[in-house]
């Protein structure tokens, strides 16, 4: 549609962070593409919040390193 082929997005893609989660596997694309932008744009230590359907808060590290977060169903 716009010459472009999809990427699908995983714990396996260079996304310029580094993931240290118990299991990389399970943390959400959407968590993982916003925290890859968000230290994209700012390169410091960074406390993401989405809220979305649920209320997401993850952390990145100044070196670039994903920590994970929690995931507010109802907030």
């Amino acid at each position: 549609m716009i010459g472009q082929h999809p990427i699908k997005v995983s714990n396996e893609l260079n996304l310029g962070i580094q993931i240290n989660t118990e299991n990389p596997s399970k943390v959400g694309q959407d968590r993982l593409i916003n925290a890859a932008a968000a230290y994209q744009e700012y390169k410091t230590s960074l406390v993401i919040v989405d809220c979305g359907t649920a209320t997401t808060l993850d952390v990145v590290t100044a070196e670039g390193v994903f920590q994970g977060g929690v995931i507010c169903p109802d907030c």
